[in-house]
This record gives structure tokens, C-alpha cells and sequence, in this order.
């Protein structure tokens, strides 16, 4: 039989131990129960997770044995904090032992109960591998993604798609601009004045929220001291962490504009000979 304790109390499921013992077969999430660190108690969604063939497998094994060794100290601790009715984070993140050799990542909630007139630890647990990986994918595109940006020899920025507050600027910006990451984060580029014109930077902005992207379009940029540099600007919408960014990325043309433009006087002039 088996019994909820709150509070030093014991809850009896009573009459409706067979319907409760039938539920927990049928749960979807894997369940598992231990009795002075023994599993005596297995579901079949456990059985499945850990890639075993039957309950045989598990039953009588050491609770301990489904963890990876890297967090067996801290779900020991954990088990001895409910067998003493302390208080401790309703979930954990734990990685598990498969019969087959791999692992598994499940958050896990345990409450202590009474099993066949026993103390033990009813543990359900979720499957949250998939979670996980996306996670840790995300982490890796993420810090890739940053030593591209930080090292890029073009100034680029990271900034809010909404008004144009900068998130993140990197190196070259601040060559270009002469505004500091200090001193920039937090601001719009209209409030650093990098863009003289408001309308050239209302144009730009709505065809990137309406394109997705937006490449070389042509703007003036005024730095720190008040100098105008010719520029390409290109726009990406990106999503980061499930928010919504946009990475500008500029192209100073100033010099090639001023080639091009005396290189056009110098054509005129051997015409006009």
C-alpha cells in the first residue's frame, strides 16, 4: 500500500490503492520508488527510459545507480533532506545511468511516502534530453556567433529591432564611431547621433522589419567628433535565446567614394585636354 506523508502525517490511499497503482502503470512520465536507497518500484515509462527489458532490471538495484557519477552527491544529499522532511527545491535537473550505456537528462520531483508500511522516496521524472541538447546547441552556436561578431575587422552592432537600442557593439565599431561599449550600450544610434538623418534611419529601419534583411544600403554616418563618413549598412533580423535582435554590420566607403571621385575629375580633365 501506498501512502502520502505531509507533514509527519500519513495520507492512506485506502480503497483507492488499486485505481492509484493503476494510474502510475499508465503515467507517461517515468516513476520510480525507493526504500532505503533500493528501488523497489519501477513504471513501465521507467523501464522504457532506461532501456531495460523488464523490471527485473532495476528492481532491487541500488537508487544511486541511475545517476551519473557526476551528481550522485548532490541527489544523496537531496534524499536524505526528504527522509528528514526538510524542505528543498521542488524540481532537479539530474543526468541518468541507461542499461545500455548512455545517458539521459530528466528533471526529477521526489516526495517521501509510505510503501508498504515503509519510508521511501517517490521519485517522477521527465525526459527533458531533447531540451538539453537544443540548449547546449544553442550555447555553442551562441559563443560562436560572439567570436565572429567581437572579431569581425567590419563594425557591427546588436540592437533592438523596436527602437534601435545597442545591445552589443563590437571593436571596429568603436574605431569607426568613437564611441566606447560603455558609453554606447544602452543608447540608440540616433541618441549617439551616428545617424544625421532620422528619416534615411526610419527608411532603413521599417525595410528591415518588413524584409528580414536589408544589404548595402547606402547612409551617412556622423562619428563622435562630428565627422561624416560614406557608408553601406546591412540588416539581419536574428533570434537569440527565443528574443528578437537586429545585427547591423557597416561598411565604411569613404575612401573608395573619394577615389572614385577624384579618379572622375582626373578622367574629366584628360578629356577636357
Amino acid at each position: 500500500m501506498i501512502q502520502f506523508m505531509q507533514h509527519s502525517n500519513e495520507v492512506g490511499i485506502g480503497a483507492a490503492e488499486t485505481p492509484f497503482r493503476a494510474l502510475i502503470e499508465q503515467a507517461p512520465d517515468p516513476i520510480v520508488v525507493h526504500v532505503d536507497s533500493r528501488i523497489v518500484y519501477v513504471n513501465p515509462a521507467l523501464v522504457e527510459l532506461l532501456r531495460a527489458d523488464s523490471p527485473d532490471q532495476l528492481i532491487g538495484r541500488p537508487a544511486l545507480d541511475l545517476c551519473a557519477p557526476d551528481c550522485r552527491d548532490r541527489v544523496a544529499a537531496r534524499i536524505q533532506c526528504h527522509l528528514r522532511g526538510e524542505e528543498t527545491s521542488r524540481r532537479d535537473e539530474q543526468r541518468w545511468l541507461c542499461l545500455d550505456g548512455s545517458t539521459v537528462d530528466v528533471e526529477s520531483t521526489a516526495v517521501p511516502i509510505i510503501y508498504d508500511g515503509r519510508t521511501a522516496i517517490y521519485v517522477l521524472a521527465r525526459d527533458i534530453t531533447g531540451q538539453v541538447s537544443a540548449e547546449k546547441a544553442l550555447s555553442e552556436s551562441e559563443s560562436k556567433f560572439s567570436v565572429a561578431f567581437h572579431n569581425s575587422p567590419l563594425p557591427m552592432t546588436l540592437a533592438s529591432i523596436v527602437d534601435g537600442t545597442l545591445y552589443e557593439v563590437n571593436e571596429a565599431f568603436q574605431k569607426l564611431t568613437g564611441w566606447s561599449a560603455r558609453e554606447a550600450l544602452g543608447r540608440t544610434a540616433t541618441e549617439l547621433g551616428l545617424w544625421p538623418d532620422q528619416t534615411q534611419f526610419d527608411v532603413y529601419m521599417n525595410l528591415v522589419r518588413d524584409n528580414k534583411v536589408i544589404r548595402d544600403f547606402p547612409r551617412d554616418l556622423c562619428t563622435r567628433s562630428g565627422e561624416m563618413r560614406d557608408c553601406m549598412h546591412t540588416g539581419t533580423l536574428l533570434e537569440i535565446a527565443g528574443e528578437p535582435y537586429l545585427m547591423n554590420v557597416v561598411q565604411d566607403v569613404t575612401e573608395i567614394r573619394r577615389r572614385e571621385l577624384a579618379l572622375g575629375v582626373a578622367w574629366g580633365g584628360t578629356l577636357a585636354q
